[in-house]
């Protein structure tokens, strides 16, 4: 038995330390984002969005700013908060335009959808969203 033990133990090690590597490579590759200019959402691009309540198309709230972050990056203490790119609200805006509607999600126990209207990358100088008109 004590063998079992040694040999889950080595296995356990042998686990961990390419866990280790893989979140270096993974960190490597979120780091090197190259310049361009945000066509669309993804990650390293600063989303303006406008929730909407999908049973009543209400808006919920008011205009909300977040980077789409790499692998579990979430940190709502920045700014403008990060989502990592596997959150419910970042992976229903991936990929999208200015203008364009997210698919719908439940989050809390409410179906909402998203709508985005202004794309930036971090430090780009724009117009606040609230005076953009989304195309």
């Amino acid at each position: 038995m004590t063998g079992d033990a040694d040999e889950i133990q080595r296995q356990s090690r042998i686990l961990r330390k390419q866990g280790e590597e893989l979140d270096a490579v993974i960190h490597h590759c979120q780091i090197f984002i190259p310049a361009r200019a945000a066509d669309y959402a993804g990650i390293g691009v600063i989303v303006d969005i406008q929730r909407y309540c999908v049973v009543t198309r209400d808006k919920i709230n008011g205009i909300e700013t977040y980077e789409i972050g790499g692998y579990r990056s979430t940190d709502l203490k920045t700014t403008p908060p990060t989502l990592s790119y596997d959150s419910p609200v970042a992976a229903s805006l991936r990929g999208l335009q200015v203008g364009d509607e997210s698919p719908e999600v439940t989050i809390a126990g409410k179906c909402q959808y998203f709508k985005i209207l202004a794309l930036r990358l971090p430090g780009e100088k724009t117009e606040p969203a609230t005076t953009k008109k989304a195309a």
